[in-house]
């Protein structure tokens, strides 16, 4: 089943986004080219990002070095089957928020990602 929820940011920069969970529990972002988040990259960023607030710096000429979206880029290419950019970010925390219960805000024009507390044991996998 398709889904839309919109991109975070002030008014105007904010887009409609289609999504669809696929058989196999991965994210198909259905944007101009369908792009793959696999279930497991979604929750390696709530348990790396648990109980935090970070900038979004979903940017894709001059992401943020500290934010989730240059958090995406470099992780990506370990924990997801498609490598993605930090604007892919962007769909990754409209999702989170979504389906996830990140919260998010602005200070300022800049996004902010406020992450629930992770309460599962850590594991060794």
């Amino acid at each position: 089943m398709t889904k839309t929820t919109f991109t975070l940011g002030a008014g105007n920069k904010k887009k409609a986004l289609q999504y669809e969970w696929s058989p196999s529990g991965a994210v198909l972002v259905l944007q101009r080219a369908k792009t793959k988040i696999d279930r497991c990259f979604f929750l390696v960023a709530l348990h790396h990002f648990s109980g935090q607030t970070v900038k979004g710096g979903f940017s894709e000429t001059t992401p943020s070095p500290v934010g989730f979206g240059k958090w995406v880029e470099v992780t990506s290419r370990r924990f997801n089957s498609q490598n993605l950019t930090s604007r892919h970010g962007s769909f990754m925390a409209a999702i989170l928020r979504e389906e996830f219960g990140v919260e998010s805000g602005l200070e300022g024009n800049s996004v902010v990602l406020t992450f629930p507390t992770d309460t599962r044991p850590a594991t060794n996998n």
